[in-house]
């Protein structure tokens, strides 16, 4: 691995990890991170995580969201059973 696409990694991650704990637009990630164009920071990192940010942002929003619902599930369901 070149120093560029070590660079270009820390930086994926990075915005993985605002995409994940903030609620910053796409934009704003991409230019903390050090991508100054967005439309190449959404193009990379949809080369490496197979989707884009928006995208990505939504379906760990989804997971929480269908997470949280089962745990209130089986809190009830455990509740219901003493």
């Amino acid at each position: 691995m070149t120093p560029a696409q070590y660079l270009k990694l820390l930086r994926l991650l990075e915005a993985e990890r605002l995409l994940k704990t903030t609620f910053l637009s796409v934009k704003e990630i991409a230019n903390r991170v050090g991508i100054t164009n967005a439309s190449h920071f959404v193009r990379e990192f949809k080369r490496v995580y197979g989707v884009a940010p928006t995208a990505y942002r939504r379906r760990l929003e989804d997971c929480q969201e269908k997470a949280s619902g089962e745990s209130n599930a089986a809190y009830q369901k455990m509740s219901n059973d003493k």
